[in-house]
């Protein structure tokens, strides 16, 4: 999953090992991976919402998210 940014990236791992975590394949680059049978899907909605607002284009938020 794509993290909004490196500090976002280090942070889950830290905070919840057993859901998160990285490879040096991924190293300098935002993104995790996510263990799909363990993770609340809850949560999972939030960060790719949050994934989502940050990086799609302007106009696609507008357009999803008005008044944003």
């Amino acid at each position: 999953m794509k993290t909004t940014d490196l500090q976002e990236k280090e942070a889950l791992p830290a905070g919840r090992p057993e859901l998160f975590s990285t490879t040096p394949h991924y190293d300098g680059y935002p993104a995790v991976l996510v263990d799909l049978e363990r993770i609340d899907p809850g949560l999972l909605g939030e960060l790719v919402e949050d994934a989502w607002r940050t990086y799609a284009l302007a106009r696609h938020r507008a357009e999803r998210l008005p008044g944003s």
